[in-house]
């Protein structure tokens, strides 16, 4: 019986093929489109099931985080708590959570 190993003295990312006749194949797509996150975060909000008043005060609150994210200088707090009560009215939705974190991330790349 033949032994194989693979060291390749770190990490790997991507297909990895070991052995005699392996193949590894890789499927990519073209460059994702860039959406914003915040007219995402809408989207999703106005496609879920919350009571209209729900919507309104995660509508009110995504509004405040687009004009700090637009503003010269960005209040962290401000957009923090915006984001901890858009989680806390319409967190149960699906995606809403991947989304916040992307704006979180924003947030910190324009503030360093």
């Amino acid at each position: 019986m033949t032994s194989y190993s693979n060291s390749t003295g770190g990490n790997s990312y991507g297909p990895t093929a070991i052995g005699p006749h392996a193949q590894a194949t890789q499927h990519t797509t073209g460059p994702q489109e860039r959406t914003d996150p915040v007219a995402e975060l809408r989207r999703l909000v106005d496609a879920a099931d919350l009571p209209d008043r729900d919507k309104a005060r995660v509508r009110r609150d995504l509004d405040d985080v687009a004009t700090e994210l637009a503003a010269p200088e960005v209040d962290q707090e401000r957009v923090q708590d915006a984001l901890t009560r858009i989680s806390t009215r319409a967190g149960q939705v699906g995606g809403i959570a991947a989304v916040i974190g992307q704006i979180w991330a924003t947030v910190q790349q324009i503030t360093g």
